[in-house]
């Protein structure tokens, strides 16, 4: 991807090599900073927002990869308030909880098929 570039002509006549500001077409130099262009640029910015949730929103339900349906996925949750904790803290104890349902089930099965009526 190339690099974009102000283009506006500099006093010696050459182009402008600065890189725009963002969500404008000027570097600061050659009006970036002047308030109606910052106005336009907010403005221009704000109307893509829906647009780019709704690509992602197609990149979730339509991708073919599920790796470029995760990367849509965390994207819009971190854009949205729900990123995950950079750091979670722990106090070195490890709680493991088990359901009885998880554990009885294939036991009762084990229990059948050997046909004593009770897992060994």
């Amino acid at each position: 991807m190339q690099r974009r570039i102000c283009g506006r002509k500099t006093r010696g006549g050459y182009p402008c090599k600065i890189s725009p500001m963002r969500g404008q077409t000027v570097c600061r130099m050659h009006g970036g900073m002047a308030p109606q262009n910052i106005k336009t640029a907010e403005e221009r910015l704000r109307a893509m927002v829906h647009p780019a949730i709704s690509g992602l929103a197609e990149l979730i339900h339509k991708a073919d990869s599920d790796s470029v349906r995760l990367s849509a996925i965390r994207d819009l949750l971190d854009r949205t308030g729900y990123k995950l904790p950079e750091k979670l803290e722990t106090s070195g104890d490890t709680t493991i909880r088990v359901e009885y349902a998880d554990v009885a089930t294939p036991l009762m099965r084990l229990a059948d098929e050997r046909g004593n009526g009770h897992a060994d």
